[in-house]
């Protein structure tokens, strides 16, 4: 990668640390302002000083958790933090609202979203879903070999979770809407299926009771007409907002209630910082090769 003058990391939490770190090893200088986890981590005291002369920016996963704020320690605007930001800096960040890209490339600054990554969006399912098992392990009181184990969703992270649980013992069933889904999910040894619909009318079978339910869908796939599911098991929530279901409501339904959600960061935040920061070497790569 090409060394440039200055890259700053803005907001988020220890993983935008260790990114900084990543990349002071190839001897390219870094700013830290907003990072969540205490002012070790953060040499800098003002978005001013931290943004002055910046050609990167790291923005953290997720950059707004609202849409008008940066998810970070400090309370920063968008709109304050887009107003500060060198016209020829290049931005990263996870999922990046696209009106946010938008604004910020009408402003000719380019935009690295880490998500549209396929190697960095597996390795984060996989590091998400060993959280989520580590998660399981020191919530139940019987051996995952014991378990009872139901997984919203087939998506990247409900495969890696399936493929893990499975391994270690636990009777895996998946619910998924995609008859693709079930497919595949059936074919791999020592997994069920269930039928899944997303219009509030929730998991077919409701006669199964499960030790835990993890949830990677962002719908509202629990409610009355299937609460029943719920009474007994501990669930852990690892999807994004709008959740898998209303949070009220699942609290006092479940056995136990979990919000797992931003799992790397929580889990195993220097690997995850680690799968970043190859996506922005691949980036840099890649732009080092154009003519």
């Amino acid at each position: 990668m090409k060394k440039k003058k200055k890259l700053s990391a803005v907001g988020g939490d220890s993983r935008q640390f260790y990114i900084t770190e990543f990349l002071e090893e190839m001897g390219v200088e870094t700013l830290r302002y907003g990072i969540s986890g205490g002012d070790a981590l953060n040499n800098c005291n003002s978005l001013e000083e931290v943004l002055e002369g910046a050609e990167y920016l790291l923005l953290p996963i997720p950059v707004t958790r609202d849409g008008y704020r940066l998810n970070s320690s400090e309370d920063i605007m968008l709109s304050e933090l887009i107003k500060l930001i060198p016209r020829d800096c290049i931005v990263f960040g996870g999922k990046m609202p696209p009106q946010i890209k938008d604004q910020l490339e009408s402003l000719g600054i380019s935009c690295v979203d880490y998500f549209d990554n396929k190697a960095y969006i597996w390795k984060n399912a996989d590091i998400t879903a060993e959280g989520a098992v580590f998660q399981i392990m020191k919530e139940l009181d019987i051996s995952l070999s014991d378990s009872k184990i139901l997984i919203c969703g087939y998506g990247r992270i409900g495969k890696c979770l399936a493929k893990k649980l499975a391994s270690l013992g636990s009777e895996v069933t998946v619910a998924a809407r995609k008859e693709e889904d079930i497919m595949l999910a059936s074919v791999y040894g020592g997994i069920g299926v269930d039928k899944l619909d997303y219009c509030r009318e929730g998991i077919f079978d409701v006669s199964r009771r499960y030790d835990v339910i993890l949830n990677t869908v962002p719908a509202w796939i629990f409610d009355a007409n299937n609460k029943e599911l719920l009474t007994d098991s501990i669930y852990i929530e690892l999807a994004s907002s709008p959740f898998g279901g209303e949070v009220e409501f699942m609290r006092k339904n479940c056995k136990k209630y979990i919000m797992s959600s931003g799992l790397p960061g929580k889990y195993a935040p220097r690997s995850a910082a680690k799968a970043v920061f190859l996506s922005i070497i691949e980036y840099f790569e890649k732009e080092a090769e154009r003519p």
